[in-house]
């Protein structure tokens, strides 16, 4: 109870706080209320290229409490909060109810997992499907039934449904499935005909997506870089924190984890269905080979695909061994001591090292916008070169009736200066910015519009900016107390 309550404040805490970035507003305009489910499969396959789950039941929210930021971020929330739970059932299935503490116990300070739960994006979705289907993936391992099958061919849609890298963690349990057919001889039969009936009902729910899937392995080109070879690294370190102090700790927590079980005596003998320790290091290696390995291939050879939260659904995985790691530990002082070390220095690294609840790493969208529509008689046209589409969000929330021009910043004031067409024909208008540190106008254009037109107001965010421009011969009042600024004539 005590590790929910801590999951709720973590995760709730500042939820709103920073203004949605870019792919969130993603989220936003494809899961608006109003928006068509064709124009939403539209997005979803051209330009956001994600699983829909995530988006129909955010744009059902939007639809019964609202489409604003908070409904959005406030499900992933409660699906962080979730997630905790279930890893805590996780580890109870496998090794009791101590394993489920220090996992839940983990997964709590977990910065990918608050990070995530705090993002208006369906990262933590799948995070939750993932240890959902983990559950059940191990539930019918060792027992053969109907709930079970349903279970786990429902968790493992979900994880499917919710992020593409789903399927590489299905299929990497599908190959814990081949080793234990291969190795378990006495349950070959029931083994096989389980999972076989739990395949054919993915496939059977799959089968609607699988256009889209076909779509997407068309991509020759992304904007993910080449992959680094150091990859793996990074993203393990990058799911605690990437704090150096916690990474070593890490490092050896999971080096004793993969010793105890290749020491034990038993790894890789019959029976690995009746041991916990063999079954879950056995599927979680798989399944982190699988996630890791199939993306790393085909980026190599195909396109880049590997990006670090991506891959958030093998972090259970993770969480599970670096639990099991602490649960092996046979004094009780110092398991208690290396955990409670553990969390108090996520916690650090969380509060007085980041900053996470106070510094601004989202770009500014939401306070770029409040500050283009604080006073309605400057409702100008505004030029956005590149986020116009998602930035619309912000603009009909703040009910700013002025046109966005689309187009390259320094070709639109070129037409604006030789008034190319009445459109351009303009009092004033403003040029915005946001996102990946988009530059302003070149000198050359800007000293052309100081010929024309004065800037009378600028404000810089974090990775967002705004300017406002006036014609001279305007008869629109200006900011009061200003003539120029900036140099501007």
């Amino acid at each position: 109870m005590i590790v929910l309550l801590a999951a709720v404040i973590l995760r709730f805490m500042a939820l709103d706080r920073e203004s949605l970035w870019l792919d969130e507003l993603h989220t936003m305009n494809e899961s608006a209320p109003g928006l068509g489910f064709k124009e939403m499969f539209f997005y979803l396959s051209c330009c956001d290229q994600h699983p829909p789950l995530y988006f129909l039941i955010v744009k059902f929210l939007f639809s019964v409490f609202g489409h604003t930021s908070l409904v959005a971020r406030s499900f992933s929330a409660c699906l962080g909060v979730g997630s905790v739970w279930l890893i805590y059932l996780l580890g109870k299935e496998l090794s009791g109810r101590k394993l489920g503490l220090i996992a839940a116990a983990i997964t709590c300070v977990n910065f990918y997992n608050i990070k995530y739960s705090q993002e208006a994006r369906d990262y933590i979705m799948a995070f939750f499907f993932a240890t959902l289907s983990f559950l059940f993936f191990f539930r019918l391992v060792k027992t053969a039934n109907r709930k079970n099958i349903w279970g786990y061919a429902l968790a493992a849609l979900g994880v499917m449904y919710s992020h593409y890298f789903g399927l590489f963690l299905v299929t990497g349990q599908f190959f814990t499935v081949g080793i234990l057919w291969i190795l378990e001889k006495q349950d070959r039969k029931q083994l096989f005909r389980t999972f076989l009936f739990s395949a054919i009902i993915i496939l059977i729910g799959y089968l609607p997506w699988l256009p889209f899937l076909k779509d997407m392995s068309q991509i020759k080109s992304f904007w993910i870089a080449p992959v680094d070879p150091n990859f793996m690294f990074d993203f393990f370190y990058g799911y605690f924190g990437n704090f150096r102090l916690l990474n070593n700790f890490l490092l050896l927590v999971l080096a004793y984890f993969t010793i105890y079980v290749f020491f034990s005596g038993r790894f890789f003998t019959r029976g690995i269905k009746s041991s916990a320790l063999q079954l879950g290091f056995i599927t979680f290696f798989l399944t982190i080979s699988a996630t890791y390995g199939i993306p790393y291939l085909r980026s190599i050879y195909v396109v880049p695909m590997l990006y670090d939260r991506y891959t958030i659904v093998i972090l259970p995985a993770f969480i599970m061994a670096i639990a099991w790691g602490f649960y092996l530990i046979p004094s009780n002082l110092i398991r208690s001591i290396f955990i409670t070390a553990f969390l108090l220095i996520s916690l650090y690294d969380i509060f007085p090292v980041m900053h996470f609840y106070k510094e601004i790493r989202k770009t500014q969208f939401r306070e770029l916008t409040e500050f283009i529509s604080s006073d309605k008689k400057y409702q100008f046209p505004i030029i956005n070169q590149r986020t116009a589409w998602q930035h619309q969000y912000y603009l009909d929330h703040y009910h700013y009736k002025g046109p966005v021009l689309v187009g390259q910043k320094d070709a639109m004031v070129d037409s604006i200066l030789s008034k190319s067409s009445p459109k351009y024909d303009l009092p004033g208008f403003w040029i915005i910015g946001a996102h990946g540190n988009e530059t302003k106008l070149t000198d050359s254009t800007r000293k052309a519009l100081d010929t024309a037109y004065i800037l009378v107001k600028k404000q810089d965010f974090y990775d967002a900016w705004a300017e406002l421009y006036i014609s001279k011969h305007s008869s629109v009042d200006r900011p009061a107390g200003t003539g120029s600024v900036d140099g501007a004539k």
